[in-house]
Formats: structure tokens, C-alpha cells, sequence
């Protein structure tokens, strides 16, 4: 199912060194984050169907974001990463970085 095929860790963009790891927690409820790397942040998200949405915190910094996904047949998640705050907690003014998270076999 969708629940146990979804929890996993993935790699932001293809580089090893942005790992974004998605834990189940209940019913379509799950933990997102990114633990290391340079900008740590953590969030949780709804998975609706194929999509995936949620509000993540950055660690370092006053930073929020709205993530949304789309999840694709081949298991890859298309995100965008909808910023509300920047890093010192002023709005964003609409920035919007893509990404797309790939599964770690």
C-alpha cells in the first residue's frame, strides 16, 4: 500500500548529500525532514491520494515552508517548496524552489 511504499529515504535532486527521510506515523500522516545537509529542516505531511502536503520548520534559522508533492509511477516525488518565511522570519514574497526527491534503494 501507499503507507509502506511511501516511507523511505530519498535523495533531494540525485545528490547524496541531501538526504530527505519520510517516516509513517498514523492513517495518511507522515514525518518529513531533511536531518543533515546545510538548511536541516522538519515538517509533517498528508499523502491524499498521489499527493503530498505539509508545513516544514527550517532548524537553523526562522525559515517556514508549505511542501507539496506529487508522487510519480516510478517512485519519485515531484515537490515544490512553497516558502512562508524566510531565514529571518520575513515573508518570503512568493519564492518557490522544485525539487525532486529519489528513492534510496
Amino acid at each position: 500500500d501507499n503507507a509502506n511504499k511511501l516511507a523511505s529515504k530519498y535523495t533531494m535532486d540525485q545528490e547524496e548529500f541531501r538526504v530527505i527521510v519520510v517516516t509513517y506515523l498514523s492513517d495518511s500522516q507522515y514525518r518529513i525532514e531533511e536531518p543533515s545537509g546545510s538548511y536541516p529542516w522538519e515538517g509533517t505531511a498528508i499523502l491524499d491520494g498521489g499527493q503530498l502536503s505539509g508545513d516544514a520548520k527550517f532548524k537553523e534559522s526562522f525559515a517556514t515552508m508549505r511542501v507539496d508533492g506529487t508522487l510519480r509511477s516510478e517512485g519519485t516525488i515531484d515537490v515544490q517548496y512553497i516558502f512562508i518565511t524566510d531565514g529571518d522570519g520575513n515573508p518570503a514574497n512568493g519564492r518557490v524552489d522544485r525539487h525532486v526527491w529519489y528513492p534510496i534503494p
